[in-house]
């Protein structure tokens, strides 16, 4: 029996981790090159770590190329100016803004919403909407927990409203990652923004002297 046929197999039954799949693909070539010339037994095997090496090989890809569109969708959104604000109005992912970009819809309180759902516009144009920070919230690569994230982003922006002046009427909100988004690609980046049902046009302003923002 060719020892190698039989790791091929194993190999590629474990194949669903990208290195091993490869790994017994390798295995598979050998094993069918020594079973011919020594006369072994274990074609099968080596045929079916080749099936499942192959089978494996064509996942990865598949899965790699709906996350590279994924991730492109979530940062996509209109062409940014030299002065880094976009240079007009269109549909944007979540991973596209950043401090001092403008909307003229709500964004949904989590990251799992379609990166579609609302339309970034020049703040010289009315909105509903501004990130007025982006804080990073502090963590390993576990995820804290969607309450510990929240009020930790909560807490955050809650510190940096102070060196803004909020629109009349307008109230603060946070955008944090969610679980996928922490471990898949390393988001821990939190969106800070001030929202209101009426429009104003113009970005948010300094604070005033004595570093409070406007009440509500």
């Amino acid at each position: 029996m060719s020892g190698l046929a039989v790791t091929s197999l194993v190999l590629g039954v474990l194949g669903f981790v990208p290195p091993l799949s490869l790994v017994s693909f390798g295995f598979s070539i050998g094993a069918f090159r020594r079973i011919s010339r020594r006369s072994q037994r274990g074609f099968g095997l080596a045929v079916g770590g080749l099936v499942f090496s192959c089978f494996w090989g064509l996942v990865t890809v598949a899965v790699a190329v709906l996350l590279a569109f994924v991730f492109h969708d979530l940062s996509s959104g209109p062409e940014r100016g030299p002065d880094g604000r976009p240079k007009y109005a269109g549909p944007a992912g979540q991973w596209y803004l950043k401090a001092g970009d403008c909307a003229t819809d709500y964004l949904s309180p989590s990251r799992d919403h379609d990166p579609d759902d609302y339309q970034v516009v020049p703040c010289d144009q009315p909105h509903r909407y501004e990130v007025f920070a982006v804080v990073h919230i502090p963590g390993g690569a576990s995820y804290p927990g969607v309450d510990a994230v929240s009020e930790t982003a909560e807490r955050l922006c809650q510190e940096r409203q102070s060196g803004t002046e909020r629109p009349r009427g307008a109230g603060m909100g946070m955008s944090y990652p969610s679980a996928a988004a922490w471990w898949v690609p390393g988001d821990h980046e939190a969106l800070c923004y001030y929202s209101s049902a009426t429009e104003w046009t113009g970005p948010v302003k300094p604070a005033t002297p004595t570093g409070t923002p406007t009440t509500v």
